[in-house]
């Protein structure tokens, strides 16, 4: 585990360095790509929790302004995050009541994320959002390298 989650951390890290560095990508990736980015992001979800960035990759290609491609995102994680739930509830011990608490705490912290991030990406210009995502992104990149080094 630990050598898979310092292999995520750099691949994360190494992935926001190159958007942040680099221009945002110009034209629209192939919808081949989009299938490519579901199967390495259904991976990086079950091993690590984390189907953000290949998925985000890809959509954000989709759109001229990325700003317009956070509600997609959201629903995608949003359905997976049910769809997981559910799998809990009928193959799983079911929902316990720490999974109960911790779902309790974390609602409120997520409407308010997701108020924030709404009310970010519409005072900033396109490519700040973009800046943003990425940092967000290679932070997580660092968490798990650090992570995988304990």
């Amino acid at each position: 585990m630990a050598v898979f989650r310092l292999v995520f951390g750099v691949t994360l890290a190494l992935f926001a360095a190159n958007e942040l560095l680099r221009p945002r990508i110009i034209r629209k990736l192939n919808l081949a790509f989009g299938v490519l980015a579901g199967v390495i992001g259904g991976f990086l979800s079950g091993a690590f929790t984390a189907a953000g960035p290949p998925l985000a990759l890809f959509v954000y290609s989709r759109q001229k302004d990325p700003r317009l491609a956070k509600s997609t995102l959201q629903t995608v994680f949003i359905t997976a995050t049910i769809l997981r739930l559910a799998n809990i509830v009928l193959f799983g011990k079911g929902i316990t009541l720490p999974v109960m608490k911790i779902a309790a705490m974390t609602l409120p912290v997520l409407v308010v994320c997701t108020l924030l991030g709404h009310g970010v990406s519409r005072c900033v210009s396109k490519d700040m959002f973009l800046k943003i995502v990425f940092s967000y992104i290679l932070l997580a990149g660092l968490v798990n390298i650090l992570k995988g080094l304990q």
